[in-house]
């Protein structure tokens, strides 16, 4: 008996674009016969190419064995026979009829078991020919039309960027929609993985309307709201069931509801303002306003911090004890001169000597070197250097 599927009317060829980044070859589960030239008539077990998936349960391929026009076929009379590992597919997408009703992952089909397990090591470029989000920054507060906007600085898998402006209340809808989502998700992987957990992190509280008129207490919980949403977001990249959800990854995207924003392909050379201004122009920053409007603030409570420290102590070194050996007193000695010599004839024998010799015939001189000190004189007390001292001693003198 042929099967039938109830399915819309496929949209024309013409109108299409190829837009699967993947090389996705399929395998088809049933014999199709076509119904106009727009459609590909197929038998059981016929090798195919994935173009496009136009959606509404169509798929455009063509065979990979035969010389034929591309045409359109139902999404669930094939399955994958080779997935791509850069930019894998599951299956639960390829057979999705645009109903809404679909899971984004079928955790009984080893496929997307597969592109999951995948994804725990951010591997992939995209799945489901949707780049996914692995990193996001929120450090930046700015006031337009008398309303706090976030711009949140999204790095997806592809290498890609966007910058997008956010409220507090589009927080508030995405953690609601998350919620709803929770049950499904959590069913889900009651089945394939229990250690994954669905638990939705906390959401940052709204700012209380009592601290508007207090300007240093509203940056400061502008601030702290900032930190807090950055690890709320950057919570639900990490969990690996919320990262590639559908309604996550929606309202990431440029086009919701019709929010600033743009994106890259790589890293952007403009500065931080430029960034805002090209999100949304005219809007004010309100850290860097906060921080030019107060800097005289800033230096005396640096400068009151600073005079409550302790003073240093001037450091006692050699060069201290140094002075203090040469400052001698010339009430006693009016025609001294001092003078600090070492001698280092007996170290600089000693030096010269092998361990072995040192250690069993120069006991007497290694006394000698352990006495070595050093002594001050007087000009009326010394001889002669040459006298006292060989051609390997050095002296030397600082006189007051």
């Amino acid at each position: 008996m042929k099967k039938r599927l109830v399915i819309s009317n496929p949209s024309p060829i013409d109108d299409l674009t190829p837009s699967i980044r993947a090389s996705i070859i399929l395998i088809s589960k049933f014999a199709f016969a076509a119904e106009n030239p727009k459609e590909l008539s197929i038998k059981k077990g016929e090798i195919l190419k994935l173009l496009d998936r136009p959606g509404n349960g169509w798929l455009l391929v063509k065979f990979v064995d035969k010389v034929a026009s591309p045409g359109l076929v139902p999404s669930t009379y094939v399955d994958i026979a080779i997935n791509d590992t850069v930019h894998p597919i599951t299956l639960s997408w390829l057979h999705a009829t645009g109903s809404g009703q679909e899971k984004s992952w079928n955790e009984s089909n080893f496929l997307d078991l597969q592109v999951k397990q995948l994804l725990r090591s951010n591997s992939p470029l995209t799945i489901n020919n949707r780049a996914y989000p692995v990193g996001c920054s929120i450090s930046n507060c700015l006031s337009f039309d008398n309303r706090y906007w976030y711009r949140l600085d999204v790095t997806y898998s592809d290498h890609s960027r966007s910058y997008i402006c956010r409220y507090y209340q589009d927080f508030y809808q995405l953690h609601i929609a998350l919620v709803q989502c929770k049950d499904q998700l959590s069913s889900t992987n009651a089945t394939s993985n229990p250690q994954e957990t669905t638990q939705l992190p906390k959401l940052p509280e709204p700012i209380p309307s009592t601290c508007i008129d207090d300007k240093h207490q509203l940056m400061s919980l502008l601030l702290k709201r900032c930190n807090d949403l950055h690890v709320y977001i950057n919570k639900l990249i990490l969990n690996r069931n919320y990262q590639t959800c559908e309604t996550f990854l929606n309202w990431l995207d440029l086009d919701y509801r019709n929010l600033a924003g743009f994106s890259v392909d790589g890293p952007v050379d403009l500065t931080n303002d430029e960034i805002n201004e090209k999100v949304l122009p005219e809007s004010l920053n309100l850290f860097k306003e906060h921080r030019v409007e107060t800097p005289e603030h800033d230096r005396e409570s640096k400068g009151s911090r600073g005079s409550d420290l302790p003073q240093r102590t001037k450091s006692k070194n050699i060069y201290n004890h140094y002075q203090q050996i040469t400052f001698i007193d010339k009430t006693k000695y009016p025609q001294a001169s001092p003078v600090l010599r070492v001698n280092t004839s007996v170290a600089n024998g000693i030096s010269k000597s092998s361990p072995k010799e040192f250690s069993k015939a120069n006991r007497s001189t290694q006394e000698s070197y352990n006495s070595t000190s050093v002594s001050v004189f007087s000009t009326t007390e010394r001889k002669s250097p040459e006298a006292l001292w060989s051609d390997s001693d050095f002296s030397f003198s600082k006189r007051k």
